[in-house]
């Protein structure tokens, strides 16, 4: 089953640090999405599928669907964000903010 209309794998990345999740969500992705955007220009094709944050337990996860996992290495550290944990064959049920906008 192909997690994406592209058919590209999804990852799923965490990140434990207090600075990562201490900032607004918004301001998070809005860096994410940047730094996505610059690949994209570039012709590297990566998706931020869904973030979320549970500022109790200091933790975000973030979503992406790729063509490997070195793409969304890539987008995460240049938006500033080097990756923490990085799960591979990842599914999902569908694009969660697709369904918000």
């Amino acid at each position: 089953m192909s997690n994406t209309a592209l058919g590209d794998s999804c990852y799923l990345v965490e990140w434990y640090r207090r600075e990562v999740t201490a900032r607004p969500l918004d301001e998070t992705v809005a860096k994410l999405d940047s730094a996505i955007e610059a690949m994209r220009a570039e012709g590297s094709a990566v998706r931020l599928l869904v973030a979320l944050t549970a500022r109790s337990d200091q933790v975000l996860y973030s979503v992406f669907a790729a063509s490997s996992p070195d793409a969304v290495r890539q987008a995460c550290e240049r938006a500033g964000l080097p990756v923490e944990r990085l799960t591979a064959g990842i599914e999902i049920s569908h694009d969660m903010r697709a369904v918000s906008q």
